[in-house]
């Protein structure tokens, strides 16, 4: 038997994975968007929703109606009107807030929203000289106004962020290849299971998914990395 073909295909497959998966999934190789929009909702009777107009162009007279929305978007509104009010943008008492994460576009599953809540907002407004820019429009439910705003990060790290995960990914890739290329042969198990370590690496979205981890696999790349090149080294001085 031909372990060195084996051991090689079964390399180049999962290292070939390893560079997608790191590309198609989200930065840290997590299946949720880092720079999701930060949503929000102030009711009509509130001191929110009076200085979001206030400092902005939006009408009352026109407002959108929650049913004319995406399925997501109200899937927000409705979590969102559920939350309880407090302070925000400047201290306005009034909003309901709440954290919404979004799946990358690259996930073949999600379980939170597949898409981002589209309020169709179109005016901005910054409370603060140095605070974020809001953008917002006015929704209608059952009769009552409600802005919607929503408020993007200010900083973007997002490339950088996919090199800290490319990097060790493709690193990691191009260890099992060249391993089970030159010992592939003479250390066939070695070879299978340093591949067999990457696969869990691949699939660390859906491990995420589906186990309620929240850990980024960069740690634990890097330590197999360095596991398997501390390995390759001793078998090298020991033939």
């Amino acid at each position: 038997m031909n372990y060195r073909r084996i051991t090689l295909r079964f390399a180049v497959v999962v290292a070939l994975f390893l560079t997608l998966g790191a590309f198609v999934s989200g930065p840290f190789h997590q299946p949720y968007e880092t720079r999701s929009p930060d949503y929000a909702i102030a009711h009509e009777s509130t001191e929110a929703f009076d200085e979001l107009l206030n400092g902005t162009n939006l009408d009352t007279d026109d407002p959108v109606e929650i049913s004319d929305l995406s399925p997501e978007t109200q899937r927000a509104f409705y979590e969102l009107k559920a939350q309880p009010v407090e302070s925000r943008y400047g201290g306005h008492s009034g909003w309901q807030h709440t954290d919404i994460d979004v799946c990358f576009r690259g996930m073949l599953v999600c379980d939170e929203y597949a898409e981002r809540p589209d309020f169709r907002t179109t005016e901005s407004y910054a409370p603060a000289a140095d605070g974020p820019s809001i953008s917002g429009s006015v929704v209608t439910h059952d009769g009552e106004l409600y802005v919607a705003v929503e408020v993007l990060p200010s900083w973007d790290v997002s490339a950088l962020l996919y090199m800290v995960t490319i990097v060790p990914f493709a690193a990691y890739g191009l260890f099992i290849v060249g391993f089970a290329y030159y010992r592939g042969e003479s250390n066939p198990l070695l070879s299978l299971g340093s591949t067999g370590y990457g696969v869990p690496l691949v699939i660390w979205p859906y491990i995420m998914i589906y186990s309620g981890i929240d850990t980024n696999p960069i740690g634990f790349t890097v330590a197999g990395l360095a596991l398997g090149i501390g390995c390759w080294i001793t078998v090298w001085a020991t033939d």
